[in-house]
């Protein structure tokens, strides 16, 4: 007699499992040729709306050379967590493949402002139990590499010292990618499928019940006429269902739209039709998210020594901001904003 199963027990148990999907770091995400593109779609489009016309200007005689700031913010959003290393003229110059002054880690482990872990590659580029260990020290950094770190009979293979000042430490979480990589591997999944049935093999048709010659049934559907006359009595049946790929294409589009929020992002199709008020409002997230991600590598920037300007991201129409700026004018006048907090007011609209 089959065991009876209780609604508690139902509920307990998920409808998917976490063995489903490898849960990997942003990075690895960001690296692969994916059938949807949206991968880097998202990192791109977010870095453009973060970096716009960026304006950079050195402050003093900065150490650092200077950094691209779409290759920073990259970085920023793919792994959240990163680490710069300044490259000495002596390493540059014994190293004919480098091609900036600088490097951005790979292989991370841990990322806090006194320790980076890195986990090492051999020649053929294939990780090894070796670990590189940065530590923050008075007045360098020291660097050991440790094999078996972390593990009982853990031994030490080399040390170094490093310059303070030319290595930067950067912690801040596992990235977008990292957070939303389920809802991804679906869409993954879901454009597959989908090509699955609208594929060559599943818009075959079958043709049962025919006793005549299915070599001239075979050539009247391959010319695709309108209509096909075969006599008897046959059925014809495509193999892939049209209801299976509709469905597919509704999920599709939900997750999309679940991505993309996830992600910081509004769909502009969604936000087209809105009035200026209900706009900002729905856009509101996003413009958030931005001008934080635009606050911290400021930052970082001006502790390279570089001074960085970003341009906001505009949400109004001409008209829109012609408005604001008139209710700006009388706010002035009528004595509730003073002549700062109006000039200031006033040029965020022609930014």
């Amino acid at each position: 007699m089959p065991e009876s199963i209780g609604i508690a027990d139902t509920i307990a148990t998920p409808a998917w499992k976490e063995s489903d999907f490898k849960i990997v770091k942003g990075r690895e995400i960001y690296e692969e040729v994916s059938l949807t593109g949206i991968n880097r779609a998202v990192i791109d489009s977010l870095t453009a709306f973060i970096t716009g016309e960026a304006d950079m200007k050195e402050t003093g005689s900065p150490a650092w050379p200077e950094i691209p700031p779409d290759k920073l913010v990259e970085y920023f959003l793919v792994d959240g967590s990163f680490a710069l290393r300044l490259i000495s003229e002596k390493e540059m110059k014994a190293n004919e493949k480098l091609d900036d002054p600088f490097e951005f880690l790979t292989d991370l482990i841990e990322v806090h402002r006194r320790l980076v872990t890195q986990q090492l590659r051999d020649p053929d580029d294939k990780l090894t139990d070796v670990t590189r260990v940065w530590q923050q020290q008075t007045s360098s950094w020291l660097v050991r590499d440790v094999k078996n770190y972390g593990l009982e009979g853990e031994q030490i293979e080399a040390t170094n010292h490093y310059p303070l000042n030319a290595f930067m430490p950067y912690p801040n979480g596992q990235g977008l990618l990292y957070w939303n990589q389920f809802t991804y591997r679906r869409i993954e999944e879901i454009e597959q499928s989908i090509r699955q049935q609208t594929g060559k093999a599943a818009l075959s048709l079958i043709l049962t019940g025919y006793m005549g010659d299915i070599k001239q049934a075979q050539q009247a559907f391959a010319t695709g006429s309108e209509i096909v006359h075969i006599p008897g009595n046959p059925t014809v049946t495509r193999v892939a269902s049209t209801s299976t790929a509709d469905q597919l294409m509704r999920s599709g589009d939900k997750l999309m739209l679940l991505f993309l929020k996830n992600t910081h992002q509004v769909e502009i199709s969604e936000t087209a039709t809105l009035s200026g008020v209900a706009r900002r409002l729905a856009m509101t997230p996003m413009l958030h998210f931005i001008r934080m991600i635009q606050r911290q590598i400021t930052a970082i920037y001006a502790t390279l020594g570089y001074e960085l300007s970003l341009r906001g991201l505009n949400i109004m129409t001409p008209e829109e901001r012609s408005a604001e700026l008139d209710f700006l004018k009388r706010g002035r006048d009528e004595g509730h904003l003073d002549e700062q907090e109006y000039r200031t007011a006033a040029k965020a609209l022609y930014n």
